[in-house]
């Protein structure tokens, strides 16, 4: 073989592979969106099944008086995330801390960020 024919049978192996590999990546392109599609099928006959069976959603558990001990066990969840971000800041115990009221604040300095 010589030089020119070498030339163009390098050139005939790069475009073929080139269009092997573009060809690859537009079948994971309609994979992975064929994947998403099923998927939110999936999502909305789940969301469905549940708005059928009457299931409350979390708003109603808040309004609801007889269902506080959903509220509370979420202030407990909120006081030991408290404590151990705390706890991990500080390099000190849990049991040294004593965290004596929650007050939520409307804006702070984080929304300057």
């Amino acid at each position: 073989m010589n030089f020119p024919q070498r030339l163009s049978f390098s050139g005939i192996v790069t475009l073929l592979f080139m269009v092997i590999v573009f060809l690859i990546l537009i079948i994971l392109m309609l994979m992975i969106k064929l994947q998403t599609k099923t998927v939110d099928k999936v999502l909305k006959e789940d969301k469905s099944n549940l708005e059928d069976n009457n299931i409350k959603t979390n708003q109603d558990y808040i309004n609801n008086e007889t269902e506080e001990k959903f509220i509370k066990e979420d202030n407990l969840e909120l006081i030991a995330a408290i404590m151990g971000a705390l706890s991990m800041h500080t390099g000190k115990n849990v049991a040294d801390f004593k965290i004596k009221s929650i007050k939520r604040v409307d804006e702070t300095n984080w929304t300057n960020y």
